[in-house]
């Protein structure tokens, strides 16, 4: 995927002035300065989103709008054939041609640009050897006659399996392409002579395009553009709104394209919505909203944008995974706010209910949904305030409409009458795995929801994961496969307690709990005791890597780790023992992607002899509860609240291949557990080791379902809870304190806390 920006017929917005801020427009004809549209002082009148159907096909290349007016898309099918898609004269038809065969027989295809007069550039990768590579530049021209360019680079890198991921080209005709992650380089069409780097920065691009006849380079260090044949820095207020942008999306592909205007106006989307900017301006002018639209949708990664004549936009991107073109037109009866204002409220950022969130809203015109995050990061709250805070508007009438329960104190909740019982809505639309749907049903009323699941699992020799089935025939079986393996090898991932526990925490903590609401002593020394053994079992691993484990200490004690208790306990599997990580790899299965990585690479560095089992430990057929939903019993949109969380357990959402958990939809789980399918991920273990993710074949599958049936008992998802049975934990491993001591010193916490 690259950045993209399109010449087009002027973005002439005469035809919606009407419906945009009166506010200074006779001036503005007198002075002859053009029109920008304002939506923001008007109650009716906005930007409306339809989706346009696009050919089969697995990604998005590029996206021109060419000079007589029609659209042309690039798009790569599965295979690796590229389509060249031009619109055609009837509605969302297509006319369809496809790359010379002598360019597809040169190698991959890896960017492909569009020039609004048809010129075709694009780039192959032809494999040599096992490290050995050469890149091929071709250019198509208007009447369809191929020719490759000289390739004049002089840094080449023959072992660089990639050479130009993103390629553009600007208004006046010049081709520009970013060359490996630091080089963008102008190439001439007919000799294929290069410019000099024009990221002057020499800084890594994260992605590259052009806008007019500028090319705009977003780097670690927000970035620059390259105009009138200087690189300079961005005007300060486009810096400051894609610096923000390109940290939202830090570690992801960021979500910003151009489009520039005849009149010079810029055009770029970011995570929030598309944007106008005015040269010489000081501020930039939202356009479209990302709350009721694509735009907005986390899964959503723009390819391409360009404008029309009529004031519309068109966007190319991928939206979950699948090729996409959005058509945003003005609509002056469009109500600018929704009759509904639906509010729902997460303790923390949830990109997959935010990409629901997006999804109902394009469904559901009539309302607008805001949703609330307790834990955002931004203003140095606590879990403990953000649910205080929440409790005291509650008690206010101020609450949200929805909650997602996922971390708190659910017990309280359901006990006091907080929610409202849902359970006819659980009798509407498709049937749903009510033994996870129903976990907290008490009297025939179901007053929260759990939307997704996981469960406790382990992966390792069949010898020693077949004998566990309680918590004390894991630590012998830990005993067991830690006697075959080399002294400083790890057995459990014992490199800190709360490293190793978490992977342990979800099979036991459903046994803790007396039905009075306190904690039960006996299981929780128990539970202490068992962690103790577990991880004197990796000593040997400790003290060969002191230094670096008294640097993984501190970062737990300063609060530095970027590991939070229960955030990230996926099964490491095949990749944890090759790696020497852990041979008894344990933790959550978080969905079927989950699965396939947990596999990945089984074939080619295990062979037989390895499975995969639900994890017991002091309970039996346990699983986590995600995404729970409640509703408030005094919800100020109740109607509105019940249509969501129906859309949340629709086949239509649970398909949409969520991060977290598998789904509750049982026509959605069986249809997952009925196909086979290619995962195209991958590990990497250094430069020589790669391990491709196995999606779980049929027999699995089948051993699978079984699993999901039998489960019964929710796990404890409170994660006050949680994070109070870690705080002894270090000094009960290292032997400070005794099991019983530090289970002690837990109740007193603890107990004092469920009281409240």
């Amino acid at each position: 995927m690259k950045i993209k920006r399109m010449l087009s017929a002027v973005l002439v917005f005469a035809l919606v002035l009407g419906c945009f801020s009166g506010c200074g427009k006779e001036n503005k004809e007198e002075t002859g300065e053009a029109l920008m549209p304002s939506i923001s002082t008007t109650a009716t009148g906005r930007y409306v989103e339809r989706e346009i159907p696009l050919p089969a096909c697995r990604y998005t290349k590029d996206m021109v709008m060419l000079t007589d007016g029609r659209l042309r898309l690039a798009l790569q099918e599965e295979s690796g054939n590229i389509l060249i898609c031009t619109q055609g004269t009837g509605e969302n038809t297509w006319e369809t041609d496809f790359l010379p065969t002598e360019i597809l027989s040169s190698g991959n295809v890896e960017s492909v640009a569009l020039s609004p007069d048809g010129t075709v550039f694009c780039d192959t990768v032809e494999q040599l050897g096992e490290k050995s590579f050469k890149p091929h530049l071709w250019v198509i021209d208007p009447e369809g006659s191929c020719r490759e360019l000289p390739l004049a680079y002089e840094e080449l890198n023959p072992e660089m399996g990639y050479f130009i991921p993103y390629a553009d080209f600007t208004d006046d005709g010049r081709l520009m392409a970013q060359i490996y992650v630091t080089d963008m380089r102008e190439i001439h069409l007919t000799t294929g002579d290069m410019s000099g780097n024009l990221n002057e920065l020499a800084d890594l691009l994260f992605r590259a395009g052009c806008g007019g006849d500028d090319v705009f380079m977003l780097t670690m260090t927000g970035g620059s553009y390259h105009h009138d044949g200087e690189t300079t820095a961005l005007p300060d207020v486009l810096k400051a709104q894609i610096d923000a942008a390109l940290e939202a999306d830090f570690g992801n592909t960021p979500k910003i394209v151009f489009w520039e205007n005849s009149d010079g106006y810029l055009f770029f989307t970011t995570h929030t919505g598309l944007y106008s900017y005015i040269p010489g301006g000081s501020v930039t002018e939202e356009l479209i909203g990302g709350t009721r639209t694509s735009l907005g949708d986390p899964t959503c990664i723009p390819t391409a944008l360009t404008g029309t004549g009529d004031g519309s936009f068109y966007l190319l991107c991928e939206l979950n995974q699948e090729p996409t073109l959005c058509h945003f037109t003005y609509d002056e009866d469009a109500p600018v706010v929704a009759d509904t204002q639906l509010r729902i409220y997460s303790l923390y950022p949830d990109d997959d209910l935010t990409q629901m969130v997006s999804q109902f809203q394009k469904a559901n015109q009539d309302i607008t949904v805001e949703m609330e995050i307790g834990l955002s990061g931004e203003d140095g709250m606590t879990e403990t305030d953000a649910v205080r805070t929440l409790n005291t508007e509650i008690l206010a009438g101020n609450g949200p409409d929805l909650i997602c329960l996922d971390g708190f104190n659910l017990q309280s909740y359901l006990e006091k009458g907080v929610l409202a019982d849902v359970s006819h809505v659980l009798n509407q639309g498709d049937p749903l795995l009510r033994n996870i749907t129903d976990c907290y049903d008490e009297d025939g009323k179901i007053c929260a929801v759990p939307t997704t699941f996981t469960f406790p699992a382990m992966y390792g020799k069949e010898e020693y994961v077949s004998q566990i089935h309680d918590l004390p025939s894991l630590v012998e079986v830990a005993k067991q496969a830690k006697a075959a393996i080399a002294p400083e090898s790890r057995v459990v991932n014992g490199m800190h307690p709360i490293d190793m526990t978490d992977q342990y925490y979800d099979s036991c903590s459903a046994a803790w709990m007396h039905p009075d609401g306190t904690l039960d002593r006996e299981k929780l020394t128990e539970f202490y005791a068992a962690m103790k053994e577990l991880y004197a079992l990796d000593e040997p691993f400790r003290q060969a890597n002191a230094e670096w484990m008294e640097n993984v200490r501190i970062e737990y004690e300063t609060g530095t780790s970027q590991k939070i208790p229960g955030q990230y306990t996926d099964v490491g599997g095949v990749f944890y023992i090759c790696a020497d990580i852990a041979h008894l790899s344990a933790g959550t299965l978080d969905g079927m992607y989950s699965y396939s990585m947990a596999l990945a690479g089984e074939k080619e560095y295990l062979g037989d002899g390895y499975i995969m089992r639900p994890l017991d430990g002091q309970a039996s057929n346990v699983f986590l509860p995600r995404r729970i939903m409640g509703i408030l019993a005094e919800a100020a949109h109740p109607q509105a609240a019940e249509k969501f969380l129906s859309f949340m357990l629709s086949d239509e959402v649970q398909a949409k291949d969520l991060t977290t958990g598998f789904p509750v939809n049982k026509v959605t789980f069986d249809r997952e557990l009925s196909e086979d399918r290619y995962v195209d991920s991958v590990i990497s273990d250094g430069p020589d080791r790669s391990y491709h993710a196995q999606w779980p074949d049929a027999a699995r599958r089948q051993e699978l379902r079984g699993w999901v049936e039998n489960l019964s008992t929710p796990a404890n998802t409170n994660r006050t809870i949680r994070y109070m049975v870690m705080e002894p934990l270090y000094d009960c491993c290292t032997g400070a304190i005794t099991p019983e001591e530090a289970a002690e010193k837990a109740l007193l916490s603890l107990n004092l806390y469920l009281s409240e």
